[in-house]
C-alpha cells in the first residue's frame, strides 16, 4: 500500500476506541504518539465514529453519556453527531477534521466479520489540510479499500456453499478441535 500516513486497526472500548496496531507512516507525517492500547474518545475521532456509525447499542451507549469537547471543532451536540454519523454510514467512511487534536484528523472506515458484523475499524491519520477535496477522495478510497480487504478476510461478503457443514463455513470454527476440518 503506498500511503504516508499511519494505518491503525481500532477497536472499541466503552466510550472509547482503541488501536491495536499500526503499519506504515514516515518520520514527514504527524503524529500525536497514539501507540496501540492507547484508548482515544469515539466521538471525535475518524475510527470512533465508524465505528458509533454501525454498532446501533454501542452508539446510544456512547451517547448517553456527555460529549466531552477536546478542540473547537469537536461535536458535542448529540443530534449533530447524528447526522455525522449517519452520513458516515451512507459514505462507508468516517472524516475526523481536528475534533480530537486540532491539527490532526482522519479517515476510517469499517471493518466486518464473516457475519458482516462491524468489529472494528481501519484508520488512517493526516494533517487537517489533507482531509478535503481530491486529497480527501483519495485517502478515504484507500481507507475504505484496505477495510474491505481486511473485511474479505475475515470472512466477510465470501459466498459459502449450503452444500458445506457448518464448520467447513466458518474457518475459526475449523481450526478447533472437534470440527470436522481440523487435522488431527
Amino acid at each position: 500500500m503506498r500511503i504516508g500516513q499511519f494505518l491503525q486497526l481500532w477497536v472499541p472500548s466503552y466510550c472509547w476506541v482503541i488501536p491495536l496496531f499500526e503499519l506504515g507512516g514516515s518520520s514527514n507525517e504527524c503524529w500525536i504518539g497514539l501507540t496501540p492500547g492507547r484508548r482515544a474518545p469515539s466521538h471525535c475521532t475518524a475510527p470512533g465514529k465508524a465505528l458509533l456509525a454501525h454498532r446501533v447499542y454501542w452508539r446510544e451507549t456512547v451517547l448517553k453519556a456527555p460529549l466531552k469537547r477536546y478542540t473547537e471543532g469537536t461535536i458535542v451536540d448529540v443530534a449533530m453527531l447524528r447526522s455525522n454519523l449517519a452520513q458516515a454510514e451512507a459514505l462507508g467512511y468516517a472524516v475526523d477534521r481536528g475534533e480530537y487534536v486540532a491539527t490532526l484528523g482522519g479517515v476510517a472506515a469499517p471493518v466486518r466479520d464473516h457475519h458482516g458484523d462491524v468489529i472494528a475499524a481501519l484508520g488512517l491519520a493526516a494533517a487537517v489540510d489533507k482531509l478535503s477535496g481530491r486529497a480527501l477522495d483519495e485517502l478515504s478510497e484507500t481507507v475504505v479499500e484496505a477495510a474491505r480487504g481486511l473485511s474479505r478476510l475475515l470472512g466477510h461478503d465470501r459466498e459459502v456453499s449450503t452444500l458445506r457443514g457448518a464448520d467447513d463455513a466458518d474457518p475459526l470454527f475449523a481450526m478447533m478441535p472437534g470440527s470436522r476440518s481440523h487435522a488431527a
